[in-house]
């Protein structure tokens, strides 16, 4: 995994003019696919006869170490950790307020994600865990008032994301 960010952060050194952007595009791009990919995997996943149920765990980490990465790459490397100056972009910005609500959303998910927190929290962990519809609508939302221009990979996040209410759900748990 380091070799990977390594390797991500050369890349935008010789690739782009701006490699903050660069590696900021990239690791929330990856978030957001992951976090699709999550929650696409009670509908369609189970239909199609893919066991990912062992790997559920696993994405929903990836999503959120991507989300946490994004995030602290923002604020490390744009504002060097300057919080007075990190408070006041979050103040103003409301794509940075729905990122951190969607981070927010992670954050108990995560928390929540052994086997332990299910058997103890029994109902309420599926709660919690639906959670991920919150999250990807911020995330959805937080790229739409960032980008200026080319819309694409919003229109198909949004419809994948549509889709999720549209398709019947498999009982997968």
């Amino acid at each position: 995994m380091p070799i990977y960010f390594s390797l991500l952060i050369f890349l935008g050194y010789v690739h782009e003019t701006n490699p903050i952007d660069y590696v900021l595009s990239i690791t929330g791009h990856t978030a957001i696919i992951f976090l699709i990919i999550l929650a696409l995997i009670p509908h369609i996943f189970f239909r199609l006869g893919v066991n990912f149920l062992a790997h559920r765990r696993s994405i929903g980490l990836y999503v959120f170490i991507y989300s946490l990465l994004h995030t602290l790459i923002y604020f490390a490397l744009d504002y060097q950790l300057q919080w007075s100056l990190v408070l006041q972009e979050i103040k103003l910005h409301l794509y940075l307020q729905l990122g951190l609500l969607a981070l927010v959303c992670l954050l108990p998910m995560v928390l929540t994600s052994n086997d332990y927190a299910k058997k103890i929290l029994t109902v309420w962990w599926y709660r919690i865990h639906k959670l991920i519809y919150l999250a990807i609508l911020f995330s959805i939302a937080h790229y739409y008032f960032l980008i200026k221009l080319d819309y694409n990979f919003l229109i198909i996040y949004t419809i994948i994301f549509l889709a999720l209410f549209l398709l019947p759900k498999k009982n997968a748990q």
